[in-house]
């Protein structure tokens, strides 16, 4: 493992031959990091994560708790993965060939629960809701939900960025 200024809260963690971790990335208690993976800096792996080998994420990643990234994804800049969300490699169960991890494109955000099957590109900026399975591409800029129903497009990422600050605006005012 290679390692520059990093916190790893670790004891209980298992960090595989081969990783290599940036500067100032916590990888929190019970994950795990397989051979060969790399992650950027001022990153954030919460508790009870798997990140498969051969990964790459890149800086400023947000992991919350209880992710699966299977071997072979490829996460850019500024991503945020929600608690429990599932990335994976094999499109087909148990081929065992031919396995490729999805790939999310910068500043994509992952809503809790969802789960992402291989070979799929989630585009920048792309928003996905809580608890979607999501089975095809989603463009750039666009947010795409379908917890519980099939996957759908929403609004655009203008939108919801507009609707997040009216919220905030909204608590603000609740709160003086």
């Amino acid at each position: 493992m290679t390692s520059s200024g990093n916190h790893l809260k670790n004891v209980v963690n298992v960090i595989e031959e081969g990783v290599t971790i940036g500067a100032n990335t916590n990888v929190w208690w019970f994950s795990r990091i397989g051979r060969r993976s790399v992650i950027g800096r001022d990153s954030m792996i919460a508790s009870l994560c798997e990140i498969g080998e051969d990964c790459r994420i890149g800086d400023r990643v947000r992991i919350q708790c209880g992710c699966f990234v299977s071997s072979g994804t490829i996460i850019e800049d500024d991503v945020f993965l929600g608690p429990h969300a599932t990335l994976l490699n094999d499109k087909y169960p148990m081929q065992r060939i031919r396995l490729k991890g999805p790939i999310l494109r910068k500043g994509a955000v992952i809503g809790g629960g969802v789960t992402i099957l291989g070979e799929v590109e989630i585009g920048e900026n792309a928003v996905v809701g809580a608890h979607s399975l999501v089975t095809k591409n989603i463009p750039r800029d666009e947010v795409w939900a379908g917890g519980g129903g099939p996957l759908r497009k929403i609004m655009s990422r203008a939108e919801y960025e507009k609707r997040k600050r009216d919220w905030t605006k909204f608590i603000d005012k609740k709160s003086t």
